[in-house]
């Protein structure tokens, strides 16, 4: 077994790996904060299409199987050890349920008081959380059209599922 006696917190954007959460899961404390489905979409668009990763309308990009990817990426990259062609939509999504339910902490974007309250209850550690990584003024999208925002809430709807169990007491 991995030892870091003197790693206090390693922290960053990292892959989810089931094994290494069942091998380090007495040593380790895994802790995460995820976003709203919808606003994580619009902000993982938006920072392709600056990155002139995506070079097409939003209107566009909508009916593309990489926007249909974005739309379960809390599910799918949870769930990223399976193999997803034998098992369905619902069951995956109570597989994702059930691997972020072992988290020490989980929290919310758009909630970061509640998460460093629970941080601190769990761990004894006062947080001092830092706004890092936000598209800059100008550089995001003009008002969109309710049916853009309506087919971007179907694409993230197994995210949505996911997000709401998850959250359904907060």
């Amino acid at each position: 077994m991995m030892s870091l006696p003197n790693v206090r917190c390693i922290s960053g954007h990292f892959q989810y790996s089931n094994s290494a959460h069942d091998a380090y899961q007495n040593e380790w404390h895994f802790v995460t904060v995820l976003r709203d489905p919808v606003a994580r979409w619009l902000s993982h668009y938006r920072y392709n299409a600056l990155q002139k990763k995506i070079e097409m309308s939003i209107e566009e990009f909508i009916e593309t199987k990489q926007a249909k990817s974005f739309g379960r990426a809390f599910v799918d990259e949870i769930t990223e050890d399976l193999n997803k062609s034998s098992i369905d939509s619902e069951e995956l999504i109570k597989i994702a349920l059930g691997r972020y339910k072992r988290f020490s902490v989980l929290g919310r974007l758009d909630d970061l008081p509640d998460f460093a309250r629970k941080f601190e209850e769990k761990f004894q550690h006062k947080l001092d959380i830092k706004y890092l990584n936000r598209t800059p003024e100008g550089k995001k999208d003009a008002r969109l059209s309710d049916s853009v925002m309506s087919r971007i809430a179907e694409l993230c709807a197994p995210d949505i599922s996911l997000y709401t169990q998850l959250f359904r007491a907060d």
